[in-house]
C-alpha cells in the first residue's frame, strides 16, 4: 500500500509540476518567488491528500 501510494503521489506531482512549468514558459514569465512557490506547491499538494488518506485509514472510520 505504501509503495503504491508513493508511486501515485509521484506521478500526480510530476504531472502538475510539468504543467505549471510549461505554463510559465509559454507565458514568458520571469523567475520570481511566486513562480518558484507555484512550482513547489504543485509538487507538494498531493502529499496533503496522502496524509488525509492515511489519517482516515488509521482512525478506522471513527469521526474526529
Amino acid at each position: 500500500m505504501t509503495t503504491t501510494a508513493i508511486i501515485i503521489y509521484l506521478i500526480i506531482a510530476k504531472v502538475f509540476f510539468v504543467l505549471t512549468f510549461v505554463e510559465g514558459i509559454l507565458r514568458n514569465m520571469p523567475w520570481t518567488a511566486a513562480r518558484f512557490s507555484g512550482l513547489a506547491l504543485s509538487a507538494a499538494w498531493p502529499l496533503l491528500l496522502l496524509a488525509v488518506a492515511f489519517a482516515c485509514r488509521r482512525s478506522d472510520g471513527r469521526a474526529a
